[in-house]
């Protein structure tokens, strides 16, 4: 049995985002969890996740994260940890 890719995308530009969804929504071993425009939202998905019941978590085992983003000194040092 395959074992589900689970991706989070985070990138500040909506369209890489949509197009990285469109190509990975190809690929019926990989579910997307979600996706964020910021550092701050990224971060949420761990930070929030794990204060909900497990049925609701929105866990991943990868994240296609955009290394030079435009916005706040923060958003550039993210390090998603899942």
């Amino acid at each position: 049995m395959n074992q589900v890719i689970r991706v989070l995308i985070v990138d500040d530009h909506f369209v890489v985002r949509e197009g990285l969804r469109f190509i990975l929504e190809g690929y019926p071993e990989i579910e997307l969890v979600g996706d964020a425009g910021d550092g701050n939202t990224a971060i949420s998905f761990t930070v929030l996740s794990s204060c909900l019941p497990i049925s609701k978590q929105t866990n991943f085992s990868h994240a296609a994260l955009d290394l030079l983003f435009g916005g706040s000194q923060r958003d550039t040092h993210i390090c998603l940890s899942n």
